[in-house]
């Protein structure tokens, strides 16, 4: 029997298969990749999208956090200053930030050991066990808030809480210095972001 291919029907057929073979890869090989650059822009545009809505929601809290904190710092600063500060007040005033705000998990004050802080307020409440106004409220796993105060060790205190103080602006804390270093103002109080 005769080879197919030594005549010239045989030959156009073959290179017809092949043409026909040969477009259709290149069809389907072109096809997948424009499929493939189409999927990676739709991806990256994905991506660049929930990267955005999330950079939003952080800076939401994160301004949030500062704004309670600033708003706490005025409060707290102008109502020492009357001269009659009441530590069950001040107590009470710090309770209404994490509750007031979802993004806020506590908010605080601390008084200095040396007892300088004594002449601007007075009261027993929020005290700790050395007798220094540390009041701190927080929010529950299961709902409410907690309140506590917490121990400041004297020689440790004082560079703690002045390195607080200028770094206040790195935290979303708000805090005043004296022109002598001294912690003035809001004496430490703020809000954590959670």
């Amino acid at each position: 029997m005769k080879s197919p291919f030594a005549t010239v029907s045989g030959k156009m057929g073959l290179a017809a298969g092949v043409m026909i073979s040969l477009i259709l890869l290149c069809a389907t090989a072109y096809d997948g990749w424009r499929t493939a650059q189409k999927v990676n822009a739709d991806v990256m545009g994905t991506a660049t999208d929930k990267a955005r809505a999330a950079a939003s929601e952080v800076s939401e809290q994160i301004v949030e956090a500062r704004a309670a904190a600033s708003g706490l710092s005025g409060m707290l600063s102008g109502y020492l200053k009357t001269g009659s500060a009441r530590t069950s007040d001040i107590v009470t005033m710090l309770e209404a930030v994490p509750n007031q705000y979802k993004s806020l998990f506590s908010s605080w004050m601390a008084g200095l050991p040396d007892g300088s802080t004594d002449a601007l307020i007075t009261g027993t409440d929020g005290r700790n066990e050395a007798g220094v106004f540390t009041p701190y409220w927080t929010k529950q796993d299961g709902g409410g808030l907690l309140f506590q105060t917490f121990p400041i060790m004297p020689d440790h205190a004082r560079s703690d809480l002045v390195f607080r103080a200028r770094h206040a602006g790195q935290a979303g804390h708000h805090r005043t210095l004296s022109d002598d270093g001294r912690l003035s103002g809001d004496l430490g109080g703020g809000a954590d972001p959670a």
